[in-house]
């Protein structure tokens, strides 16, 4: 039974690891080809759970790859109480729902910092993301 004070608390959201490459010439819109690929994983201790976001996006032209971002953000969360929502569906769906706009601001900043346009991902439907799976 869920009591007034169960839930999930965030304890932290890190930047675990983070690369960023670029040529010195960017071929930036509609000749850019994007790509991006998500990778989330997770590991429930007790009431603690870790779940990592792993964001890899690339841009090429006429197949070279111009830029590139990995990033690697680190959710830290734990269970408090007795949720209704199970431990695993949280940490599968949304801890990493959690994590996801860190990356996006990420990448958004690296972007700009190396004097492009700034890549802003569109919100990413997790939950679908990790049924796919």
């Amino acid at each position: 039974m869920m009591d007034s004070q169960s839930g999930y608390q965030t304890l932290a959201v890190a930047l675990i690891e983070s690369e960023f490459k670029r040529t010195s010439e960017v071929h930036e819109g509609t000749d850019a080809k994007p790509s991006l690929h998500i990778d989330v994983t997770h590991g429930i201790d007790g009431d603690d759970i870790r779940c990592n976001v792993e964001l890899k996006y690339s841009s090429s032209y006429e197949g070279n790859v111009e830029v590139r971002s990995r990033i690697l953000m680190q959710g830290v969360f734990k269970q408090v109480g007795n949720p209704e929502l199970p431990i695993e569906a949280f940490a599968k769906t949304n801890a990493p729902a959690i994590v996801f706009p860190f990356l996006r601001e990420h990448l958004a900043s690296q972007t700009l910092k190396a004097l492009l346009r700034p890549v802003v991902l569109p919100p990413v439907n997790i939950k679908a993301l990790s049924s796919a799976k």
